[in-house]
C-alpha cells in the first residue's frame, strides 16, 4: 500500500503552485484578450486603421527634411520656444500639481480640466511653432528642393503603408538612422 504524506507539507506546496499557475493563466488570457481586442478594433499593424501617434505626424515631415534643414529648424524651435513656452521645471510642476490633485480628498475635476488645458495649450503652441518653421523653410526652398522633399515624404508614407520596418528602420535620436546591429 502506498504511504500518504501526513505532514501536510506536500499538499500546501501543491496548492501554492496551483494558485501560481491559475494566476499565470489568468494574466495570459488577459493579455491575449487585449491583443485580440486591439487587432479586432484596429486590424493588423499595417492595415492603416490604427490612429496615428503625434510623433508619427510630425516625424513624417521631419524625416523628409535633409539633415541641414532639420538642424536649422531644431535650432530655431529651441530659440523661439524659450520665449513662449514653459520651462521644463514649470512643465514638471504642472504634472506635480496633477498628481497632488489626484491624491487630494477634495478632488476638483474643473481644476484638473484647467491643468489639462494648460498642457494641451503647450503642445498646440509647440506644434504650431514647428509647422510655422517648416512652412517658412519650405517657402524658401527652390522648386527642385521642394520636389526632393516631396519625394522623401512620399517614400516615408509608402514605408509606413508597407509596414516593413525591418527594411526601412526608423530614425534614431536627432533623425539619424539607427546604428546597425553588430551582433551575428
Amino acid at each position: 500500500m502506498a504511504e500518504q504524506n501526513t505532514s501536510g507539507k506536500g499538499s500546501s506546496v501543491r496548492l501554492w503552485v496551483r494558485g501560481l499557475l491559475l494566476v499565470s493563466l489568468g494574466l495570459n488570457v488577459a493579455i491575449a484578450g487585449i491583443a485580440l481586442g486591439a487587432f479586432y478594433s484596429y486590424g493588423a499593424p499595417a492595415s492603416g486603421k490604427r490612429p496615428p501617434r503625434g510623433d508619427e505626424i510630425a516625424g513624417t515631415y521631419t524625416r523628409a527634411l535633409d539633415s541641414e534643414d532639420r538642424r536649422a529648424i531644431a535650432r530655431q524651435l529651441r530659440r523661439q520656444q524659450r520665449d513662449v513656452m514653459p520651462t521644463r521645471a514649470e512643465f514638471r510642476a504642472q504634472f506635480l500639481d496633477v498628481i497632488a490633485l489626484l491624491r487630494s480628498e477634495n478632488f476638483d475635476p474643473d481644476q484638473l480640466a484647467a491643468l489639462f488645458a494648460a498642457q494641451r495649450a503647450f503642445g498646440m503652441k509647440r506644434a504650431e511653432l514647428g509647422h510655422d518653421l517648416l512652412l517658412e523653410r519650405l517657402s524658401n526652398m527652390t522648386a527642385e528642393e521642394r520636389a526632393g522633399f516631396a519625394d522623401r515624404l512620399e517614400k516615408n508614407l509608402s514605408r509606413k503603408k508597407s509596414g516593413k520596418d525591418g527594411e526601412h528602420p526608423r530614425p534614431g535620436p536627432g533623425g539619424r538612422p539607427p546604428k546597425p546591429d553588430s551582433r551575428p
